[in-house]
């Protein structure tokens, strides 16, 4: 809110002053010609007595008022606001905050201790209040449940809230611990604002001994041996000893006494295990507890691991080189589900030369430009056929592109060429032939354009990307899939798809979404066509704790139509607990179920419904990891605080020192007040309450005229 607002008022005329002291002279003179002869006059009394002199003042003023109004003067309006700066407190509400040995005072004490410090700010400055964790929102109590700390969240949250605006300071609560996010030196170069901390938590190392990472394969397969890596840490527990466990299956597979040798001690434990069974497997890795720790909180870890029958080959077949080939090998290879194979043309000829018993090894083929302009691929494409294998195209201006109708492509190109534009990825509402997560489909802004044949677009399939060229979203598919009877295709309309994954990391430091994106396709793909009536899956297999459950159900008649407003009933039965009973909800040609958050641990479903009198059921599992990352690391990052006040202006303070924050604000030269102008120009027959004081004017001339009796 401004703290101060003046307004300035001056009437602006393009006639000269003396015109409006004739409009007064108009309206006296039409006045005097109205009551000069009256017989309202009384006998021995003057033009002025009673009761002409209000007759004629009213006439007078609503003769004259009009006459002005003729004139069109213009009324200028400046107002004139001065805004305070807006000073930003921020508190951390991680669960981190309350390892400290000071917990009891940010649990009690120091929300008073603020409401004293915005009352003293709040003569001078504007004052916000927000909490932050994994998500920034309003807060009037201190909870400290927040399972992440994202500081880079914050503060794009503050640059969003407040930019264009007087930003005078933020003032950040918190111990300096970030676990999600980016490094948030780098995010606030971009407010022009001073940073101040109060700082929590302790910068003296704890006693406590923490599980600090366990690495592992996310997917092995069955009958193989894998490694699961642990990493102990321990602080101030010199001379103690430890026993690290690792069970499954409520059976103990490893056990091993660590003996601590220093007071910053690290090591890395690897376990080695075998794959028997299939499904989805919890190991559960403890470390025993030590007299004084300052949490078991991080005492144990979960590790979830897929371990499937087989692996998935994929045959990817390019025209020549390309940097793409590498980049989808390492898309679609990571995780381990799928193994690929990459050969040029010439190289496919030599190794397997359509060789139908070597093309059945593998379930999915890639074609990387081809079929290509120059290069007789017509033998590849009918063995192919013949092995009923599904194909992906990666087409480009180089391609063939009259050959992809011949060859069942879902997207045919004319018109095209050599010409190529440069298309952006954006995601195809109506597409529903498998799901994408939600933070696959906001990286698509991330990823810099590919480089698409120009031509024009027949789509045969159903688009999951189409081209966003420049600034204009086009209907034009740029990844869309197909099903040529039982053999099912994709094509996508462009190369260039090796800098996806770069331009996630630089943004994220993972490639988690581009992964997805090509997994989901891949799978798709090499996916044995579905003909069963009644289809049920969970959007995911491994879910944290703070990710709702959620199962969608497809129901078909003997037709293969979608059947709507049927009954389907689910059951979640979790391997300790109450079944959780849903009935799914339709949606459109869906059904969906929300289960909402589930507590860490193995869950089997089981869902049923009737159709034509016949009971179709289906079943599966999933499992909920916990997430505990906030007690990873409990040793305040003070250093991280200092830095960013040096970058930005600012100063970092003991949390119990917050009373020194009011002198050190107003010392800074930054923080000033700011001075906005608006000017406005209105006619002023546009003022409705001119016309009212008018009609108001004659309305008591008349009316005491007729008082008096006459007409």
């Amino acid at each position: 809110m401004p703290a101060h607002t003046f307004t300035f008022i001056q009437l602006i005329s393009n006639y000269p002053w003396y015109f409006y002291v004739l409009c007064f002279v108009l309206g006296l003179a039409v006045a005097w010609l109205s009551y000069h002869r009256s017989k309202l006059r009384p006998a021995n009394g003057t033009f002025f007595s009673y009761p002409i002199w209000p007759l004629f003042l009213l006439r007078a003023l609503a003769v004259s008022l009009i006459a002005m109004l003729l004139l069109a003067p213009v009324v200028k309006s400046v107002l004139e606001r001065i805004e305070k700066p807006v000073v930003v407190i921020a508190i951390d509400q991680s669960q981190s905050i309350l390892t400290a040995n000071d917990s009891s005072y940010y649990s009690g004490k120091m929300l008073k201790d603020i409401d004293k410090l915005k009352e003293k700010l709040s003569d001078n400055y504007r004052v916000d209040q927000v909490c932050f964790g994994s998500e920034v929102g309003d807060c009037k109590q201190l909870k400290y449940t927040q399972r992440q700390t994202n500081l880079e969240l914050l503060y794009e949250e503050i640059y969003n809230r407040y930019d264009n605006k007087n930003l005078g300071a933020i003032i950040t609560l918190t111990d300096g611990i970030y676990n999600a996010g980016q490094n948030p030196l780098y995010t606030v170069r971009k407010i022009n604002a001073p940073f101040y901390y109060l700082a929590l938590g302790d910068t003296l190392p704890k006693m406590d001994l923490i599980v600090k990472e366990v690495q592992a394969n996310t997917v092995v397969y069955s009958g193989n041996s894998f490694p699961i890596q642990v990493q102990v840490a321990a602080n101030g527990l010199s001379g103690k000893v430890c026993k690290l466990s690792l069970t499954h299956n409520g059976k103990t597979e490893y056990q091993k006494e660590i003996s601590i040798n220093n007071g910053k001690y690290f090591t890395r434990e690897t376990i080695r295990l075998t794959a028997n069974q299939p499904g989805l497997q919890r190991y559960h890795i403890s470390l025993s507890p030590i007299v004084n720790e300052i949490t078991l909180q991080n005492n144990e870890a979960d590790v979830y691991i897929e371990v499937l029958q087989s692996k998935k080959r994929i045959l990817t077949v390019a025209a020549a080189p390309h940097p793409d080939l590498a980049a989808l090998r390492s898309m679609a290879t990571r995780g381990g589900k799928y193994e690929m194979d990459i050969m040029t043309l010439s190289e496919y000829n030599a190794k397997i030369n359509n060789n139908p018993n070597k093309l059945k090894e593998y379930q999915l083929v890639i074609l990387h430009q081809i079929p290509g302009s120059g290069q007789n691929s017509d033998n590849l494409m009918e063995a192919l056929a013949q092995a009923q294998l599904p194909i992906w195209y990666i087409i480009s201006n180089q391609s063939n592109l009259g050959a992809l109708t011949k060859f069942s492509a879902p997207i045919s190109i004319s018109g095209s060429g050599n010409s190529q534009n440069d298309a952006q990825a954006v995601y195809s509402s109506g597409f529903g032939l498998f799901s994408i997560s939600q933070s696959a489909l906001d990286a698509l802004t991330i990823y810099p354009p590919i480089q698409t044949p120009f031509g024009q677009y027949t789509n045969a399939g159903d688009a999951l990307l189409n081209q966003k060229i420049g600034k204009v979203q086009s209907s034009m598919p740029l990844l869309t899939f197909g099903n040529n009877g039982s053999i099912k295709t994709a094509c996508l309309a462009g190369t260039g798809i090796w800098r996806w994954p770069m331009a996630l990391y630089a943004k994220n430091q993972n490639f988690d979404a581009v992964d997805e994106l090509v997994q989901k396709t891949i799978q798709y793909l090499s996916t044995v066509t579905d003909n069963r009536l009644f289809r049920v899956r969970s959007t995911k297999t491994i879910y944290s704790d703070e990710d709702r459950i959620s199962l969608e159900a497809e129901l078909y008649n003997a037709a293969f139509d979608p059947v709507k407003n049927a009954i389907i009933n689910l059951s979640i039965k979790p391997d300790k607990g109450v079944d959780i009973k849903l009935q799914m909800l339709g949606m459109g040609d869906r059904y969906l179920a929300d289960a909402g958050l589930l507590s860490p641990g193995h869950y089997s479903w089981s869902s049923n419904t009737i159709q034509n009198g016949k009971t179709l059921t289906a079943q599966g599992e999933f499992l909920v990891k916990k997430t505990e990352i906030e007690y990873l690391n409990t040793e305040a990052n003070y250093s991280l605080m200092r830095a960013i006040a040096a970058q930005q202006g600012g100063l970092v303070l003991p949390v119990r020192n917050m009373d020194k924050l009011p002198e050190a604000l107003s010392a800074n030269n930054q923080l000033k007040p700011i001075a906005y102008t608006d000017t406005d120009y209105q006619a002023i027959m546009h003022y409705k309450w001119l016309f009212f004081i008018i009609l108001a004017l004659l309305a008591a001339e008349w009316f005491l005229r007729k008082y008096l009796g006459s007409y």
